[in-house]
């Protein structure tokens, strides 16, 4: 079986899912209070110089500074042949306080720290990406099939040949310097439907320099796109098979880009109308459930442990009881090689990045480590976030470095419990009122009333009265019932009933 592509849309969220052969990969979400800055292009003002760290602060128009690095700004002044030395060690020679400069976010503010910026802005498109500051045209290094990477890279230069000569204002003649990289997702795709991809792209970059003509002080010119966009241009390759999307109207926003601009992947595109909510059908929310917990379950009976902190990661792999009546190394080795493809999906379905240190059950025999080794990095290749694996180090700890770019899904979904410290986790109350909103759909549907009723804590339907009194009313408009909220001191946060009334 192939992938498929789950969107589904909600008051106060968007969700979208990879599966592979039925089974859930990766889970987006998109809150308004939350939408991801990755992308995003904005004019900064440097306002601090950092030499010790080789970096500086830089305002660009959101509450934190970000944090942009001397080597994302060093090699950006070489390709434009600037005098500053690339090699340069003090960030004094290349910033100075005061400076206007464009930069784009490469991390999400985490925490209390600020995002990581870059100068070397770069505009994505399905099949291409184009660097302001590159030097010529490169194809993905993921196409090996020398003749396609031989189409490809005389496709694009006839495109960008046609354009020059067509002398087209506001895309060629803004976009005639820099390099564009032709992305794996355009191995096999047709002439036609590379030249609206390409059209689409020089779109984008006039609008980024048209806004940054007129900005006057730090703030944004070139916005990411919505994650509904995103999934299309990110996740679906050849191996997609269907993209069902439950609301109808982003439904046919994605037609008729996907028609103008991809019509070759226009048709996998499907209005999904189901009874059952399209997430539960496909049991992803089950999924997401489990990736809140500490411990996954094996089918040999073993287990595997996640403990999140703020530096690490760390992944613990415990035996079953029964493992003292079998061949122990064998056994062994069978539940490290399970929980080696488990690993791997957990940590893509749960986003987890940075620093994560595997704990495998201590196997005598070499060949079954290089074995589960080689196990753990196959099942990660399917990865597409870039990730770093060593091999096992002499205390038997295999290390995973997985680049970070957003919050994980833990981060996303819960805050830390007051009760407990941040030893444990709770659900967010945005999580819990996008659960009711849900819950009241499905009540609504299979209920004929004219009220219903949301029974849960005082912090919960306070929440839901003053945050969320817009969806309130959104719901009770599309379901034709009057919502009413009734606290009860002795629910706690994640507890609450919707009542027909």
């Amino acid at each position: 079986m192939g992938n498929e592509i789950l969107i589904t849309v909600a008051p106060g969220e968007t969700r979208a899912a990879l599966l592979h052969s039925g089974v859930v990969q990766e889970v987006h979400l998109e809150r308004p209070r939350n939408i991801s800055l990755v992308g995003n292009i904005y004019m900064g003002k440097v306002v601090r110089i950092l030499p010790a760290l080789e970096a500086a602060f830089v305002d660009i128009g959101i509450e934190r500074n970000g944090f942009l690095h001397l080597s994302d700004v060093a090699n950006q002044a070489s390709k434009r042949g600037k005098n500053e030395n690339p090699k340069a060690t003090d960030i004094r020679h290349v910033l100075h306080e005061g400076q206007l400069v464009m930069v784009q976010v490469i991390k999400n503010p985490i925490n209390d720290k600020g995002a990581r910026l870059t100068a070397e802005i770069s505009v994505v498109s399905r099949y291409f990406a184009y660097l302001p500051a590159g030097r010529g045209n490169k194809v993905s290094h993921r196409i090996r099939k020398r003749d396609e990477r031989q189409r490809l890279q005389d496709n694009l230069e006839l495109m960008l040949s046609t354009h020059e000569g067509e002398g087209a204002v506001g895309s060629t003649q803004q976009m005639s310097t820099g390099g564009y990289i032709v992305r794996t997702a355009a191995e096999g795709v047709a002439l036609k439907y590379l030249q609206s991809d390409l059209s689409f792209l020089q779109n984008c970059w006039k609008a980024v320099q048209s806004e940054k003509a007129t900005i006057k002080k730090p703030g944004r010119v070139f916005q990411e796109m919505a994650l509904q966009l995103r999934v299309m241009r990110d996740l679906v390759d050849d191996k997609t098979t269907s993209i069902l999307v439950d609301c109808a109207e982003v439904f046919e926003q994605l037609k008729k880009i996907m028609d103008r601009y991809h019509q070759s992947i226009a048709n996998l595109v499907v209005h999904y109308d189901g009874e059952k909510p399209l997430f539960q059908h496909y049991n992803v929310d089950e999924e997401v459930t489990k990736a809140l917990q500490r411990r996954v379950n094996l089918d040999s009976g073993g287990s595997v442990v996640f403990d999140q902190t703020e530096a690490m990661t760390t992944v613990d792999v415990n035996t079953g009881g029964d493992i003292g009546h079998r061949d122990l190394e064998k056994a062994v080795f069978n539940t490290n090689m399970q929980a080696s493809k488990v690993i791997a999906r957990q940590i893509r379905l749960r986003n987890v990045g940075g620093i994560i240190v595997i704990d495998f059950i201590d196997m005598d025999n070499d060949s079954h480590r290089q074995k589960v080794l080689a196990s753990l990095k196959k099942a990660l290749l399917a990865d597409t976030v870039a990730t770093f694996i060593s091999d096992f180090t002499e205390l038997g700890l295999v290390e995973v470095n997985r680049k970070r770019t957003n919050k994980s899904l833990r981060e996303l979904l819960s805050d830390s419990c007051p009760t407990c410290e941040g030893v444990g986790s709770i659900k967010s109350l945005s999580t819990i009122s996008c659960e009711i909103w849900r819950e009241i759909s499905r009540t609504a549907s299979a209920y004929d009333c004219q009220n219903i009723r949301i029974q849960a804590s005082p912090e919960v339907t306070g929440y839901l009265a003053t945050e969320e009194r817009s969806v309130l009313t959104e719901i009770e408009k599309s379901i034709g019932c009057t919502i009413q909220l009734r606290d009860d001191e002795l629910y706690s946060r994640e507890q609450f009933d919707i009542i027909p009334v």
